[in-house]
């Protein structure tokens, strides 16, 4: 069913990278345990937990999730009539808004009591001024090579994995995948995707 206003809480085990694509509609992320990246055009922006986001409607961006990732998210319909921020960016949670995202996990979906919160969520939302910074992580991401080391182990072999995942997409031999990203090693390569994928590539 295609609500006009809908509230979520997924938990991602493995590591989750969505392809690039228009958002069908506004997305208010909040992040509650792991961590979130966001790229938009050629930035690449990260949600750790406490941290949220707004992505307009008609946005070009992927989202990618790392393992032990809790996000809630609240999608709004191009079909409500109210006027949202054109622009992207991290939100500050107003107190209000805090307690309806803890409140929403915990009602049954599409309850009356639900769809009270989510009215009063949803006028929070044209009131959020999104800014468009990038945090000194984010800054750190970007500058991500696989050669690199200046992240966290566990946050540098995710990102090994992703890009894996992406050249084997787009068409790269495993052979020169694991050759490239992981010195030859193809047992090493199958051993960290199979703890961070839940599969081989």
């Amino acid at each position: 069913m295609n609500y006009a206003i809908e509230f979520k809480r997924e938990s991602f085990s493995h590591l989750t990278a969505m392809a690039r694509k228009r958002s069908l509609k506004h997305k208010w992320l909040l992040v509650r345990s792991g961590l979130a990246l966001i790229k938009m055009g050629k930035q690449e922006f990260c949600l750790q937990p406490n941290q949220s986001f707004w992505i307009p409607q008609n946005s070009l961006c992927s989202i990618s999730l790392f393992p032990g990732t809790q996000l809630d998210t609240l999608d709004i319909s191009i079909r409500v009539r109210e006027t949202f921020p054109y622009s992207a960016g991290y939100v500050t949670l107003s107190a209000l808004s805090s307690a309806i995202f803890n409140k929403l996990a915990e009602i049954a979906p599409r309850s009356e009591e639900q769809l009270e919160l989510l009215a009063v969520l949803k006028r929070e939302a044209t009131q959020i001024r999104p800014l468009f910074e990038a945090s000194k992580l984010c800054k750190q991401l970007s500058r991500w090579s696989p050669q690199s080391h200046e992240l966290d182990k566990e946050w540098h072999m995710a990102l090994l994995v992703r890009e894996a995942q992406k050249r084997m997409l787009s068409g790269g031999k495993k052979e020169q995948v694991v050759s490239e990203l992981f010195s030859g090693d193809e047992q090493q390569c199958n051993v960290i995707c199979e703890m961070l994928l839940g599969k081989t590539l």
